[in-house]
């Protein structure tokens, strides 16, 4: 009995060892502190290189009889490599100014034909009877006598685009900091503005390899995040969520920019049709992640160490008027319904020195299905429809009539010809260097 008080006395003793044994925090809950007795001035420098690869099939509602089938009509895909950029300066004990912003290399979209229609069913794809090159709705809903394709994929399959992205400039602060209390969590509370500075993405302008269009969408984003985190042995797990308010500029692209290019661009003109209608409407967006990191060596004394971060999360994209995969080959923003984006990335962290942190990392997500088109028909101006849920069915869609949408076009946002996109996958890969001072 004594022998195994024993026992438990000194596997308490070395549980509050290691509890109280100076600690990392994970990285995402690190804040740079400056003012404190043996470190009063903290900044960190970040550089990286980052790919992102997404992949997507393409459908277009089709009327199969008295049913409405998702017939593929397009396979998607888009390869964007950039070098993200970060400053992190302590202003205060556990309180950090952040600034960031990222250099968009390239930014490559693509539209192919697929080569199948249903995987299971082998069956082969037929262009002769793609919705896309065979189009009989002309863009004001007449039936047309003879072929029109929606997208010229002879002469707009591919979009390029680069530039320096919109600049952030944030606050991070840790009330509870573990390396000032070991037996409190690092918990991180954080506010970042992102400022509309880069040049504006214009869907309607054609772009090449060697003439790329900018990639600025003319949003200021209010993000409030936190996260906690809190070591034991070799395991930091942690817990983070943020929430992202848009709030469109007067910068922001609008659909009338180019209203000759669309059906009822001429209700651009009209008092009835106000910018808010037919600019840009940016998404609220939301997430969060849980993960932890594994620490296998570590020496504190001279502040070395390797650990492996394994981390998962969702975000939520509401829906909005904004940029999706069809914009480029259609020429404007296009409505697109709201989604949920899933999945999760594993990263290596190695510190081999005091001043240096590398850090590589892969990622796989997916994002469900969701409508890519499917503006509103336009709004009864004449009264003729007092209850709201019938409304769609009392507006005048003559050619000439200002009751439609300026964005509506009778090709893709009727219900049974919307564009849908599903089978998404984004992979991505990123590798950085920190140093800290």
């Amino acid at each position: 009995m004594k022998c195994l008080s024993s026992v438990w006395i000194t596997s308490i003793a070395a549980l509050a060892v290691g509890l109280c044994a100076p600690a990392y925090a994970a990285d995402v809950t690190r804040v740079a502190s400056s003012f404190d007795d043996n470190d009063p001035f903290d900044i960190d420098i970040q550089i990286g290189f980052q790919r992102t690869q997404k992949r997507a099939k393409i459908t277009q509602e089709y009327h199969n009889g008295t049913k409405v089938a998702d017939v593929i009509a397009l396979r998607y895909y888009e390869a964007i490599n950039e070098m993200p950029m970060e400053l992190h300066m302590g202003i205060y004990k556990d309180l950090e100014l952040k600034v960031s912003t990222s250099l968009i290399f390239s930014d490559h979209k693509q539209w192919r034909l697929p080569i199948y229609v249903d995987i299971d069913k082998d069956e082969k794809f037929d262009p002769e009877t793609s919705t896309v090159l065979h189009n009989r709705i002309d863009p004001w809903g007449s039936v047309l006598s003879e072929d029109l394709a929606i997208i010229d994929l002879a002469n707009n399959n591919e979009s390029y685009r680069s530039g320096l992205g919109n600049i952030s400039v944030g606050l991070r602060w840790a009330p509870f900091s573990e390396k000032r209390d070991p037996f409190m969590p690092m918990w991180v509370l954080g506010f970042e503005w992102t400022i509309p500075s880069a040049s504006i993405y214009k869907p309607a302008k054609m772009t090449t390899s060697s003439d790329k269009g900018d990639i600025g969408d003319g949003v200021h984003r209010f993000t409030f995040s936190t996260a906690f985190s809190k070591q034991f042995g070799v395991f930091d797990p942690y817990v983070s969520g943020w929430y992202s308010l848009p709030l469109g500029s007067s910068r922001r692209y609008d659909n009338c920019d180019e209203a000759a290019a669309m059906a009822f661009g001429g209700n651009c003109e009209s008092a009835h049709w106000s910018e808010d209608e037919t600019s840009l409407d940016p998404p609220h967006v939301g997430g969060f992640f849980v993960g932890t990191e594994i620490v296998p060596w570590e020496k504190k004394e001279t502040e070395q160490r390797i650990s492996i971060d394994i981390r998962a999360g969702a975000m939520f994209v509401g829906s909005g008027r904004t940029y999706n995969e069809l914009s480029d080959a259609l020429g404007k923003l296009l409505w697109t319904e709201g989604y949920v984006k899933v999945g999760g990335s594993i990263g290596l962290d190695i510190q081999p020195v005091k001043y240096l942190f590398i850090r590589l990392d892969a990622g796989l997500y997916h994002e469900t299905a969701h409508f890519i088109t499917g503006e509103s028909t336009g709004k009864d101006l004449d009264g003729l429809c007092p209850d709201a849920s019938i409304e769609g069915a009392c507006i005048d869609t003559q050619r000439d009539s200002q009751e439609v949408n300026p964005s509506y076009d009778f090709r893709y946002d009727v219900p049974g010809r919307r564009f849908r996109v599903s089978e998404t996958s984004v992979f991505t890969f990123s590798a950085s260097l920190r140093g800290q001072f």
